[in-house]
């Protein structure tokens, strides 16, 4: 069994499949954005033998890994990511106002 891994705010959760719909994004490696800092959490293969491919589905975010992938941020430790599917959730906060993702 995949174990999660979380960097900061992102949570990468082990799933069964990607779901029906969901829509390759090719090219993209960055899986959140810091809003107050402008940091930002990517998926990085290791080599030209691995991939990490990001899908989305509505406001969702999913990622297939093949081989050595990491996540990097500025501010955290480089983090492997084993191969597998995951659900990309970002930590969200209650405030008076609305649920919004935490402020990187």
């Amino acid at each position: 069994m995949k174990n999660q891994v979380r960097q900061g705010d992102v949570l990468f959760v082990p799933i069964d499949r990607i779901p029906e719909g969901a829509r390759l994004e090719k090219g993209r490696k960055t899986v959140a954005y810091g809003e107050a800092t402008g940091h930002h959490h990517d998926v990085v293969a290791q080599n030209t033998k691995s991939k990490a491919e990001i899908y989305s589905l509505e406001d969702a975010l999913f990622l297939g890994v093949e081989g050595d992938v990491v996540v990097t941020h500025q501010e955290h430790s480089t983090l492997p990511v084993e191969e597998g599917l995951y659900e990309i959730r970002i930590h969200r906060e209650y405030t008076p106002e609305k649920v919004r993702n935490v402020l990187d």
